[in-house]
């Protein structure tokens, strides 16, 4: 009640409209315009929003306009990204990571037989003959060049 009396004064009048304005925005859905949601969705925006968050507590003397514009704030930085569609990439969209995990799980290969069998084979035992007294010689090429 004494926050009222206060926010009653005659000084105090504009925050009382900030506090009416602050109940206004969060109770009804107000949509930001996307013009507007486009700068508030960023990182610039946000540290804007932030600051006016700090310019306004700096400002009231009654703290439940201050805790009240942090609550719209939030809503307002909320509402932006419903607006610009930021929120719905992050709830629908796979991260790279779930990506990464459903790619390779599809794309195992499961061990065929030619590659069983060339694994149980025994490793190669006999030499390879370099030291042989023949050398082979070309045949005709029939005019034909070497590439």
């Amino acid at each position: 009640m004494e926050m009222f009396r206060t926010l009653s004064r005659r000084d105090k009048r504009s925050e009382l409209i900030l506090f009416i304005l602050f109940i206004i925005y969060i109770l009804f859905n107000i949509r930001t315009p996307h013009y507007l949601a486009s700068y508030v969705d960023t990182v610039g925006g946000y540290i804007v929003v932030v600051g006016l968050f700090i310019l306004l507590c700096k400002s009231v003397s009654v703290w439940a306009v201050a805790a009240l514009g942090a609550v719209a704030m939030i809503i307002f930085v909320q509402r932006s990204r419903v607006s610009t569609g930021t929120a719905a990439m992050s709830l629908f969209l796979p991260s790279e990571n779930q990506k990464t995990n459903f790619f390779s799980n599809i794309n195992e290969m499961p061990v065929t037989l030619e590659e069983e069998m060339v694994h149980k084979m025994a490793p190669f035992q006999g030499h390879i003959a370099d030291d042989e007294t023949y050398k082979p010689v070309l045949d005709d090429t029939y005019d034909a060049v070497r590439v």
